[in-house]
Parts: structure tokens; C-alpha cells; sequence
């Protein structure tokens, strides 16, 4: 939101210039973003009175005006008709400048010297209409420069508002932030009741009073569209940001931007039969003003007439029931909208709308009767016309209600830091319009109807400590004694995981926990993931199954601005739905591409492959017993590919990205990727330390004969099973398969080294502990030795 500083401070004008003014707002909660100079397209123009009016003895189609603007009478060549005697009209005398125009001089026009120049408003820029002299309204004084008439020369303010100040989305809540900040009176002029010149008026049927609790209607006949909006009003929505359409669409953007309501306006035809506000059924469809027609559903609130829909209630209206330059009579919408009932209307349909933006936040449930009056009095200025009663329709219970919050002084004072005399805190809560009372232990407030974000205590500790000064409170070291506890033998935790990844080069990444549909059904196919209702977009409308989304598209993101070699990673939840309940699980996962090693005379220039995400997995799994099995995941390569298990529980998986999957990332390299549950990794326990034996160790190799389907960690677990503290290494040193070895067999030569702690191990005891073992592999696994 934008705001002209000219208005601002025709509303509250402290001594303060615009940089300060700024500050303090941005101190109080509204950021301020940016200050925007607006520059005229003009300079020099005066207000001038048209005192006599002649015929240019040498032209049909001039006269000859002497225009007096303040500095004595001048004649001025004119060609436009609607020139009158006693007419204000903006003047440029000599050396005035006009966009398109330059600098004016006084020129001869034929034969008769002209000193100066009479200004349309197309001219001026102000607006298109280049029909005739700009005609000022005959109050102003004469030699008044019209730059600060209009304020056309002016600065904007752009804020940043949070969500939660839906009061300050308008001058008046602005305003009243900028006098409290600097303890001045709020002057929220009283708006005068324009009494009623015709007796036309509309019926209004509230069917969802949840969603629209108030709806005032008010019929203004006989209005005059083609009458210019002044250019002040025009000037001040220019600089908030809005331009100029026609006199009435111009007066309720300009009461939104004063009060904070959102009006609209119907053509009277098209729902003299009544105005009713109900959800729509589903399938029922409306063309909005921009000339796009939409499918409605139940959760839409409608504004209809002959059950008709013609407008999105709160967000947009419908183009049949609009406003046209043929419209002579208007019906006045100017409602209270539940924020319920309008959040995520706009954004379901691709809309943007200033109304629904203010709706959404929350407006002021008591204000619908002065912005009417409002509007009234501005277009009955404008337009002329008659203006009918207010009718009104309303269910009070379901109408807001002013909370009452208290505060404790113990609680502020705990959660400021420090004491904040009582007299100033009731100060602030006044000039904030909270109505405080004082307590025994601190005092209750109660909630302003244009303050939705005041309901627990915190808020008003808040309101305190914003309104008091962040800067002033008094900073403070904390002092507390630290209880030195014996560190954790545990080394999994997330810091050392992290750690051990940027050891092996990868870069951490973050990136969103929502998702695409289509990419969560790829990567996660077999769990239930959780929708989200109101999707920030359609591409990230679920929550992630998987980590492995988020880091192709950081990998193909930066593929396509040719970082050539990319190793990342990414710690975080995974999300999936369970009978009981939602369950959210901590993941590892990295993805690499790209050449091995840097670019260097010495290096080899190889692609990272399957073997380098194997060699990294292995590394983060160095201390625990896993297996592997091959992989059927569709979205990696058949035959390179791995599942991890651990305990008879898949843990992860590791392996390359199916080629046709890495077409669509355009990597001219191997693409390899891993996953693993973090819990696994966080078990990792320190090693121990065990002293080393002084007595010799024994070394036995063995040639097992064994299935061609059995792996060696199999062999291993037995083997370690069997043996227990005696075994202290064990390797597979060779793997045969050819002549000598039976089909569907296979030969593994295995190496053992054995040692005693506390003894030397003799080689009776060691044969006989060997003889043992292939027993037991024998009953196990069906192993045998393998014959010379």
C-alpha cells in the first residue's frame, strides 16, 4: 500500500521531516519501503479569474480573455469554447513550463498578442479531457499555484504492512499510528448524515449472516458521469497508486483509502429487484468486470439480485451489473464481510483486488454507516443527483464483539525487561483508543472494533513496548550460572551429519516443504502425504515425501546457468499421513553431478559416478552393520542402485537417477542421489576405545564354496557371531567363478585375524576355533571349503 505525504499530513502534521516521519512508522510495526517523488508535468500554473470575455477581431473561432491572476489584468488568445466572465481557470503566464509544450512566451496569435496561455486538464496532465478550459471550483484564490493545490508535486510513501494490521491498510489507521507515536490528539473528523432527497431505496436479504453479518444499499439517482473527478482526489489516488477511471469508481477507491472500507457500486438497473448475500451453488458462473467468466463453488459468498449472482462478495463485481458511461442511477454496496468467508476467494480465482486484501485482514465492523455517508457526500458533489435512504440489513449476534484482554504488570515487566511507569502505560492504551481501566495487578483494555490482532496478553505487552520504543529499552546481559554436564557419547546428531557431508564437498541447501503433486506420486509413491487447503500455489499443494524434489531442482536450476558440477545436500522433515496420525520423519539426502575433481592439469576429468555416492553413503554408515539389495525404485537406474538395510529395515537407498529423468534436468553427466532416514544416523555411537593386545595374532585364510546369491555380509555376521572378541578383522580378499567352480556357484576367499587380550593364542586352540566356525557355516549358510 502507497499514500501521498500531502494527505497524510492533512490528517496529523508533526514537525518532523519525511525520513523521521518514516522511522517512526517503521519503528511502530508499518515498514515503510520506499519514498517515491511524484513530479507535475507542469510548473508555474496559476489559478486565474476569467474577467472579460471578446471576440478575436481576426478569428470566428477566438476570443480574447483578460485574465486577472493576481498580478493585474493580461490578454489571453483562447480557442475553447466553454470560456466564461467570472470563470477560475488554471493560468500559465510567461515562463510557465507544459509537458509536450516547453516554455511559454507571449506570442502573437493573428495579430493579437497573447500573455500567456489557459490550461485544459488534459494539458496540465491531470487528465484526459481536452474538450474545454479546465474549470476550478470559483472558491480558490486567484495567483494560487495549482502544483500545490492539487499536490501534484508530492512524495509516496510505500509500505510493507504484516497481516495482521488490517487497520492501517488506509490513511486513517496510518494516521492515527503517526499521532499516537508523537502524542497528538487524533482528529477523526465527524462525518456529517446526508439526509435522503428521494424516497428510491432496494431490499437486502441476508442468507449467510456468518458471512455477511451487515450490508447497507443506497440508491443515488440522476448522477452526471461526464462531470471531471477534481483533480485533488484524482492527484491523491495517483499517488497511492490507483489511477482515475469515472467519478464513482473514483470516489469509493478514494473513501477506501481514507477509511479502510471497501464499497461498491452497481448499476441500478440490473438489481432494482433486490440484493440478497448467500453461497453460491456449485457450477453456478459469473463474468467478472474484466470480462472473464468463472465456475463458482459452495465455499464462494455472492452478492445476487433476482437470485442472480453479480458480484464476488468482498473481491470483485460482475460486469453486467457495472458501472458504464451510460449509467445514470447507482446502488451504493457497502457491507461488513466476515474474513472467514472471503480469505482465499481472491487467490483461488488468480485475483488481486485492493477489497479483498482488506477484507481478508479484517475491517472495522463499525464503520459501514460514515463510509456510506461518505461517498454520498462526495459523489452528490461530483456527479449531483439524489440520493435515496440507507437500507440496511443486519444480525447483530453474529457481528463481531470488543474483547476485553487484560495485562498484568508482573507479565510486562517480565517480558520487557524492565518497569515501564504505570502513568505511561495507560497513556499508550489511550492514545491506542484501548479504553484501559487499572487493576489491583495491571490493567484491562478493551479491544477497538478496528483492531482484530488485540486477544492475549502478549498483544498488549506489544502495543507497550512498540509505542514506548524498542530503542529505549535498556539492553542487559543475561547472567545465569551454566551447569557444566558430561557431553553425550552420541555423535550423530544433526551438526556432525552436516559436518560429514561438507567434508565430502556437498553444500547444504533448504528448500520447501511443499510441493508438486505429480513430483511427490514420483519420488514417494507409497505414502499418503498431507494437502494443504489453501496452497501458496498449484505447484506446491502438497507436502514432501521425499527430499530428493527439492535437490533436483536446486541441481537443475543451477545446470541451466552452467555451473557445470553441483554436490548438495539438504537435512529436513519428510511428511507422511499414518492411521494414527500425522507422522514427520528427519531425512539426509544429497545429489551430485559433474566431474570428480576440480578442473586442474592434475586431475583426471571424469564424471562422478554410481561408485562416489556408494563410497559417501558408506562413509556416514562407517560404523554400522548394513546390507545392501538391489534397488526397484522407478525413478532410479535398474542396475545402478541400491536399497540400505539395517536390521532388516530399509534405511535409505542410494543410486543413479533413471536416464530419462535426467534428460529433463539437461546434465550432460551422470546424475546420483541418495536418501537416509536421520534417526539411523543420529544412533551412531563414538568407538570405544579397547587397549591394544601385547600377544601375537593368528592368521587364517579359507576358500569358501558357496551359493552365487550369497553375499559376504552374511558370511561376516556369522562369522563375527561365532568367533565374538576373538575376531579382529575380517576381509573378502577374492571372488572366483570359472573353472573348478560348479555352476550357480561361486568361491570367496576370506581372511581372519585372531587375537587374544590377555594370552598368547596357541594354534591348537586357533584350528580348533576355525574348525568350529566352518561347522557353523556349514549348518548356517550351507557353505563349504572350497577343495584345492
Amino acid at each position: 500500500m502507497q499514500l501521498g505525504e500531502k494527505w497524510l499530513r492533512s490528517w496529523v502534521n508533526p514537525d518532523l521531516s519525511i525520513e523521521s516521519i518514516c522511522d517512526q512508522l517503521t519503528n511502530l510495526g508499518l515498514e515503510v519501503d520506499d519514498v517515491i517523488e511524484n513530479k507535475p508535468s507542469f510548473s508555474g500554473v496559476l489559478v486565474g479569474e476569467i474577467k472579460q470575455v471578446k471576440q478575436h477581431p481576426n478569428a470566428d473561432r477566438l476570443t480574447i480573455c483578460e485574465v486577472d491572476a493576481g498580478n493585474g489584468l493580461v490578454d489571453v488568445v483562447c480557442g475553447a469554447p466553454n470560456v466564461r466572465v467570472g470563470m477560475k481557470a488554471p493560468f500559465a503566464p510567461p515562463g510557465a513550463q507544459l509537458a509536450g509544450v516547453g516554455k511559454i512566451k507571449a506570442t502573437k496569435l493573428r495579430g493579437t498578442l497573447s500573455n500567456g496561455m489557459l490550461c485544459s486538464s488534459d494539458e496540465l496532465g491531470i487528465s484526459d479531457d481536452h474538450s474545454g478550459i479546465m474549470d476550478l471550483d470559483d472558491t480558490l484564490a486567484i495567483g494560487t499555484q495549482l502544483n500545490e493545490l492539487f499536490e501534484l508535486e508530492d512524495r509516496s510513501i510505500v509500505f510493507d504492512l504484516t497481516p495482521n494490521r488490517g487497520d492501517c491498510f488506509c490513511l486513517r489507521g496510518v494516521a492515527r499510528e503517526l499521532a499516537v507515536i508523537n502524542e497528538f490528539d487524533f482528529a477523526d473528523y465527524e462525518q456529517n448524515t446526508i439526509p435522503s432527497s428521494c424516497d428510491s431505496r432496494v431490499e437486502i436479504e441476508l442468507h449467510d449472516p456468518m458471512g455477511c453479518p451487515r450490508y447497507l444499499g443506497r440508491v443515488i439517482e440522476n448522477v452526471n458521469l461526464a462531470n471531471p473527478t477534481p483533480p485533488l482526489i484524482v492527484s491523491r489516488l495517483t499517488h497511492a497508486g490507483l489511477r482515475s477511471i469515472n467519478p464513482i469508481v473514483d470516489v469509493l477507491n478514494y473513501v477506501m483509502l481514507e477509511l479502510g472500507q471497501p464499497m461498491h457500486a452497481f448499476d441500478l438497473d440490473h438489481v432494482i429487484q433486490g440484493i440478497g448475500v448467500r453461497r453460491a451453488r456449485n457450477g453456478e458462473k459469473l463474468v467478472l468486470l474484466d470480462g472473464e467468466e468463472i465456475e463458482l463453488d459452495e465455499d464462494v459468498l455472492l452478492i445476487t439480485s433476482a437470485d442472480k449472482p453479480v458480484a464476488v462478495a468482498g473481491v470483485v463485481g460482475g460486469l453486467a451489473s457495472g458501472v458504464t458511461e451510460n449509467t445514470t442511477s447507482v446502488l451504493l454496496e457497502c457491507a461488513y464481510f466476515s474474513p472467514s468467508a472471503i480469505f482465499g476467494t481472491a487467490r483461488k480465482y488468480g485475483l488481486n483486488t485492493d477489497a479483498a486484501t482488506r477484507y481478508e485482514r479484517g475491517v472495522d465492523f463499525q464503520l459501514q454507516h460514515r463510509a456510506i455517508e461518505r461517498a454520498t457526500e462526495l459523489l452528490l458533489e461530483i456527479t449531483g443527483g439524489s440520493a435515496g435512504p440507507v437500507c440496511e440489513a443486519e444480525d447483530k449476534a453474529k457481528l463481531p464483539s470488543n474483547v476485553t484482554v487484560e495485562l498484568s504488570k508482573r507479565r510486562l515487566a517480565q517480558a520487557i525487561g524492565e518497569t515501564i511507569p504505570d502513568a505511561t502505560v495507560v497513556n499508550i492504551f489511550a492514545r491506542l483508543g484501548l479504553q484501559p481501566q487499572t487493576t489491583a495487578d495491571g490493567w484491562t483494555v478493551t479491544q477497538p472494533s478496528h483492531r482484530f490482532d488485540i486477544a492475549i496478553e502478549e498483544d498488549l505487552v506489544e502495543e507497550v513496548c512498540r509505542v514506548y520504543g524498542y530503542d529505549r529499552v535498556v539492553t542487559r546481559v543475561p547472567h545465569t550460572d551454566l551447569e557444566l554436564r558430561q557431553a553425550s557419547s552420541r555423535s550423530g546428531d544433526a551438526a556432525d551429519i552436516r559436518a560429514a557431508l561438507v567434508r565430502l564437498g556437498y553444500y547444504e541447501v533448504v528448500t520447501y516443504s511443499f510441493i508438486d503433486h505429480a513430483q511427490n506420486a514420483l519420488y514417494a509413491p507409497a505414502q499418503a502425504y498431507p494437502t494443504l487447503q489453501n496452497p501458496m500455489s498449484a505447484d506446491r499443494s502438497v507436502m514432501r515425501g521425499s527430499l530428493v524434489p527439492g535437490l533436483l531442482s536446486v541441481l537443475k536450476h543451477n545446470v541451466a546457468r552452467q555451473i557445470e558440477s553441483v554436490r548438495v545436500f539438504e537435512f529436513g522433515q519428510c511428511f507422511n499421513e499414518l492411521s494414527e496420525g500425522l507422522n514427520q520423519e528427519h531425512r539426509i539426502a544429497g545429489v551430485s553431478t559433474g566431474k570428480r575433481y576440480p578442473e586442474s592439469w592434475s586431475n583426471d576429468d571424469s564424471d562422478v559416478d554410481f561408485y562416489d555416492v556408494k563410497g559417501d553413503v558408506h562413509q556416514l554408515l562407517s560404523a554400522m552393520s548394513a546390507r545392501l539389495e538391489r534397488s526397484t525404485r522407478e525413478f532410479l537406474h535398474p542396475g545402478q542402485s541400491a536399497e540400505v538395510i539395517l536390521g532388516n529395515k530399509p534405511v535409505g537407498f542410494y543410486g543413479r537417477l533413471h536416464p530419462d529423468l535426467e534428460k529433463e534436468l539437461d546434465c550432460s553427466s551422470p546424475v546420483v542421489l541418495f536418501e537416509l532416514k536421520a534417526e539411523v544416523l543420529r544412533s551412531v555411537t563414538v568407538p570405544q576405545y579397547s587397549p591394544v593386545s601385547a600377544y601375537p595374532s593368528v592368521r587364517r585364510d579359507l576358500a569358501l564354496l558357496v551359493d552365487e546369491k550369497l553375499d559376504a555380509f552374511a558370511i561376516e555376521n556369522v562369522v563375527r557371531e561365532s568367533l565374538g572378541d576373538l575376531l579382529v578383522e575380517f576381509t573378502v580378499f577374492d571372488v572366483y567363478q570359472g573353472d573348478g567352480v560348479a555352476e550357480g556357484k561361486k568361491s570367496l576367499g576370506v581372511g581372519m585375524r585372531l587375537q587374544e587380550q590377555h594370552k598368547t593364542l596357541d594354534l591348537e586352540e586357533a584350528n580348533s576355533h576355525i574348525e568350529r566356525l566352518i561347522n557353523t557355516l556349514g549348518s548356517k549358510l550351507g557353505v563349504q571349503l572350497r577343495d584345492a
